[in-house]
């Protein structure tokens, strides 16, 4: 099933929303090129734009948690590390069954869901508490 983005996966924090948006609009590239038959091809490119922009998108979250001295930051910041890692060893191990395109797509897919409807959902009112909107 495609992803796309819904108001379900909302923080209600419109920059981190629209940083949310662009990395499902990523995946949406990658079960893209999985549809025409190119995702083997593709699967490195994508994959390491992406790693790049979480990245960057980790650090804003990461910032405006320790700015807002929120509770779960460590807990955050290792499930983006450990996130980082496994990117790592599905994009550096081509030769593993869990490297196929399918696979790091579905991988990629269930992660971000989960991380943002689970573990960023708790930030997301603690920060509107202090007025981050």
């Amino acid at each position: 099933m495609p992803i796309s983005w819904t108001q379900d996966l909302s923080v209600n924090i419109v920059r981190i929303d629209t940083e949310h948006k662009q990395l499902v609009a990523m995946l949406g590239e990658l079960e893209e090129a999985i549809g025409l038959g190119k995702g083997e091809e593709q699967l490195q490119e994508i994959v390491s734009k992406m790693s790049d922009y979480a990245k960057v998108h980790f650090q804003t979250e990461e910032k405006l948690m320790a700015k807002h001295s929120f509770p779960g930051l460590d807990d955050h910041v290792r499930e983006h590390e450990d996130f980082a890692v496994k990117v790592m060893d599905l994009v550096f191990e081509p030769d593993s069954e869990h490297s196929s395109p399918e696979s790091v797509l579905a991988f990629l897919k269930d992660w971000l869901v989960n991380h943002i409807s689970g573990t960023d959902k708790l930030y997301g009112p603690f920060l509107n508490e202090r007025g981050v909107f």
